[in-house]
């Protein structure tokens, strides 16, 4: 199998673990996949989705805008980094996402 497809294949079963709130698991074995493959933005976004549904935001808020700086133009990235400033409080840098992630 390419690692393209194990990839997508481990996408898949992270994305499953979010169906049933495994979200410490999904931590684990997005770090997992982060080592793997560096380079996919889709790892970063769903371990920092987990982070926030954790009350981790802080921790979100940074792996999000590592994933965002690799792939600046992930708009589900730049949704889920609006919603962690809005989370914080912070709701100028959210405003200032969300309006990039519709335009």
């Amino acid at each position: 199998m390419s690692d393209i497809n194990k990839a997508k294949v481990l996408v898949k079963e992270i994305q499953n673990l979010f169906l049933v709130k495994k979200f410490e698991l999904i931590i684990k074995e997005t770090k997992v996949a982060i080592k793997k493959f560096p380079n996919l933005s889709i790892f970063y976004n769903l371990k920092g989705l987990a982070l926030s549904q954790l009350g981790r935001l802080d921790q979100a808020k940074h792996i999000l805008q590592v994933g965002n700086k690799i792939n600046p133009n992930d708009l589900s990235i730049i949704n889920n980094l609006a919603n962690v400033h809005k989370n914080k409080f912070e709701y100028d840098d959210a405003e200032k996402l969300y309006k990039f992630s519709i335009l």
